[in-house]
């Protein structure tokens, strides 16, 4: 994986991530039931120091929000890019610094989905991936510089 690639998985992330936000009308109670589970399974392991688990939670709680679309080919193309984004992790040797802003990006989402407000949610979450772009990006390329 390349910088080039880096931003391509990003790039997918929003159109797929975002348009499932635009395609329901609402979430259904179990899913909120599961996102809010992430979201506190990631609170758990920061208290705890955890913070390679404060990123899989995190990623479940995004892989709740694509299966809210109930594609089973849309959760395997989206298996297959955070798995790439897992080998770009593994190479940022700070887990907390990487993981550590998005538990509270997290809870506003969360919030947003709650109250329904689907369009704020998906205005949230595209914002929320551009500066995860960003992060990831510069994270990786100075990894890739000393490593």
């Amino acid at each position: 994986v390349d910088v080039d690639d880096l931003h391509d998985l990003y790039r997918v992330r929003r159109v797929i991530e975002c348009a499932a936000l635009r395609e329901i009308t609402e979430v259904p109670r179990a899913a909120l039931d599961g996102m809010r589970a992430e979201v506190m399974d990631a609170e758990r392991a920061a208290m705890e120091g955890r913070w390679a688990d404060v990123g899989t939670a995190n990623l479940r709680f995004h892989q709740r929000i694509v299966a809210l679309i109930g594609s089973p080919r849309t959760d395997e193309l989206m298996r297959r890019v955070w798995a790439e984004l897992r080998l770009v992790w593994h190479v940022i040797d700070d887990p907390r610094t990487s993981f550590e802003r998005y538990i509270p990006l997290n809870h506003e989402l969360f919030s947003y989905l709650v109250s329904g407000d689907l369009a704020e949610a998906e205005k949230k979450l595209d914002a929320y991936l551009s500066t995860a772009e960003e992060q990831f990006v510069a994270a990786y390329a100075e990894a890739q510089k000393t490593g």
